[in-house]
């Protein structure tokens, strides 16, 4: 049987493999959308380069949270032609906006989309995909009224605990439904947070550390963005009744990319991908099954930062080209971390916080990882 694929989506980072600046936005003239801030738009025409034209049957979401249009679409086409200007007191870069949008009621009709979706589903039917997106708690920070005040971390605590939330409301519908018995599913992020308090809608990097004593990427060091740790380390949580193991716990290095290779495997599908991505995705599904594999333990696995400072990481040793951090934390930091190397070298087995720099102890290491790198690229 054929299986369906959905994307019901708010993208919420600027990186150029995000939906919202994949579409083709159809213009009246030869100006991009972008270039005179959507008011050039024929909403009449559909949207190329969406999800329909990357293999998904339905889309529901949005452009991006806090850039024109404001407004929500469906496969290919707005639900709300915006026509009035985004007030200047809202969250987000001028442009227009569908008449009465809310920032904050976006995840809740994400939410429910997915929710209805995942309902109409029932044991007999074909498998499904649903790619679901969640806006929070990236920038604009709005709690709906149901969760403000919930959390000891100010708005951004409260956004976060209205993620629970929706993932809550899933896994209710996946029960409902009959599916949670025979579903795998993946939680995980895109990148680490630059951990602000919520303040206008956003709030100084650091703030809710500083006003909250809340560490958004816990003990790891830095913010989002950065080459270290905080950047990019994120949970990734699985959960498949019955065939991985509940509580179970993955020392390895992994990646968002092994998603794909793992999904093939589990479909029996040839992989899909390009030449690139299939050299760099690792089939995770041994691991799931708690069979032995040693494949991953010493993988390499290459990381760049916000401002494009790579590093390279086999094993518990990771190689940083730069003194810097290479993403927010230069931003608070503009006269620099001390750091006097040409580089940074940890070994995060022993140095999880990266604190320990031992770029001219071992340059040996160094020169390992360094050839490792130029060959990767």
């Amino acid at each position: 049987m054929k299986s369906s694929a959905t994307a019901i989506s708010s993208s919420c980072s600027r990186s150029r493999s995000k939906w919202h600046l994949g579409w083709e936005w159809p213009t009246k003239d030869s100006l991009s959308a972008r270039e005179v801030n959507g008011e050039n738009v024929d909403y009449q025409k559909a949207i190329q380069g969406g999800p329909l034209a990357h293999g998904f049957e339905y889309y529901f979401g949005d452009d991006v949270p806090n850039f024109p249009p404001y407004t929500f679409i469906e496969n290919d086409k707005v639900v709300t032609v915006p026509t009035v200007d985004k007030p200047d007191r809202m969250f987000g870069k001028f442009g227009k906006m569908a008449a009465g949008w809310k920032l904050a009621d976006v995840m809740p009709e994400i939410t429910q989309k997915a929710v209805a979706y995942i309902l109409d589903k029932t044991e007999e039917e074909a498998p499904f995909f649903l790619y679901f997106a969640l806006t929070a708690p990236h920038t604009p920070i709005v709690p709906t009224e149901q969760f403000l005040g919930k959390s000891s971390a100010g708005l951004y605590g409260d956004f976060v605990m209205e993620v629970d939330g929706s993932v809550g409301q899933i896994m209710a519908a996946l029960e409902k439904s009959g599916q949670r018995e025979n579903t795998l599913i993946i939680f995980t992020s895109d990148n680490g947070s630059p951990a602000r308090d919520g303040s206008g809608q956003s709030g100084p990097i650091g703030s809710v550390i500083e006003n909250y004593g809340h560490y958004a990427n816990g003990d790891l060091r830095g913010y989002k963005g950065d080459i270290w740790e905080a950047g990019h380390r994120v949970p990734m949580l699985m959960s498949w009744p019955g065939l991985i193991e509940p509580a179970s716990v993955n020392d390895y290095p992994v990646s968002s990319l092994d998603i794909y290779r793992t999904i093939s495997a589990i479909l029996e599908q040839p992989f899909a991908g390009d030449s690139k991505a299939k050299n760099d995705s690792y089939n995770l599904l041994p691991l799931l099954l708690k069979k032995e594999d040693n494949t991953l333990r010493d993988r390499t696995l290459i990381h760049h930062s916000y401002a494009g400072v790579f590093a390279v990481r086999q094993g518990d040793w990771k190689l940083i080209l730069s003194d810097t951090a290479g993403g927010f934390s230069d931003f608070i930091n503009p006269d620099g971390f001390g750091i006097e190397t040409a580089g940074q070298l940890y070994n995060l087995a022993g140095d999880f916080q990266e604190q320990n720099n031992l770029y001219d102890r071992r340059p040996e290491k160094v020169e390992e990882l360094s050839l490792l790198l130029d060959r990767q690229q």
